[in-house]
């Protein structure tokens, strides 16, 4: 049995670095959680399911969400509890119960809070493109909204039953060096379905006039909706928005 580092080759030891600081990673990533989690629910500043933006401030006037937000968040809450069963990827019928359903509307309702309901994305605008947003930082969203550490092979398995009732997508990113060999990831690009947002009354009258309004305000402090694109191998598309013919790349419809 091995026991020192001469009797690993170097391409061993590489390996064994990187599962260590994937390992370390993970851990920092837990504590992280558990810490936010404890000071919302300890010092009262967690939102839970109000119209607000998970933080450690909790209920101040600058953190509440533009006003379409209180309909679409009451809407999806009678969504997600009328669904009392789901078919997985597998085919197999699955009974969803009470407290599983409490879990995937919260889980849903931070995904809806990162999402541009115009295209559907979920991510983060910015000056110059919008960025997607890692499951990681949305799980530290859960634990600030919730006071609610959620592990995160329990938020996989709920993304994974938003998968199956075909709520929620999502495309990886692989990011090749200069070698063309060379590969990392990066946050994937995720979408909520058109009919799953026609669904919750995003696209009603009144509230896609305060969507397009809250839209507009962030085009004009600079902010775009449209998503980097990664260097990539020859040959490679991108999946474009899945609601409009538009091309990956160009302005979303106004």
């Amino acid at each position: 049995m091995k026991s020192s580092k001469d009797q690993y080759s170097p391409a061993e030891l590489a390996i064994k670095a990187l599962r260590e600081k994937a390992r370390t990673k993970r851990r920092e990533l837990r504590e992280k959680r558990r810490n936010a989690a404890y000071f919302v629910k300890v010092n009262k500043k967690a939102v839970g399911t109000a119209d607000y933006i998970a933080s450690d401030k909790g209920f101040i006037k600058k953190n509440r969400l533009p006003p379409h937000f209180k309909s679409l968040i009451n809407n999806c809450k009678r969504f997600v509890f009328s669904k009392r069963c789901h078919t997985d990827k597998q085919g197999k019928y699955r009974s969803i119960s009470l407290r599983g359903r409490r879990r995937l509307f919260n889980v849903l309702l931070v995904l809806l809070t990162n999402c541009d309901f115009l295209s559907g994305q979920v991510g983060k605008p910015k000056i110059g493109h919008m960025d997607t947003t890692s499951h990681d930082a949305m799980m530290l969203q859960y634990a600030r909204r919730f006071g609610d550490a959620i592990s995160s092979s329990t938020w996989y398995r709920y993304i994974g039953m938003l998968d199956a009732m075909d709520i929620y997508f999502s495309k990886e990113i692989k990011l090749y060096g200069e070698d063309g060999v060379t590969v990392r990831s990066e946050a994937s690009y995720k979408w909520l379905s058109k009919s799953f947002l026609q669904g919750i009354g995003a696209f009603t009258d009144e509230v896609m006039a305060s969507i397009k309004a809250s839209y507009q305000k962030a085009v004009n402090k600079g902010l775009s909706f449209v998503w980097r694109e990664h260097n990539s191998p020859v040959n490679y598309r991108p999946t474009p928005d899945l609601f409009t013919p538009y091309s990956y790349g160009s302005a979303p419809p106004q």
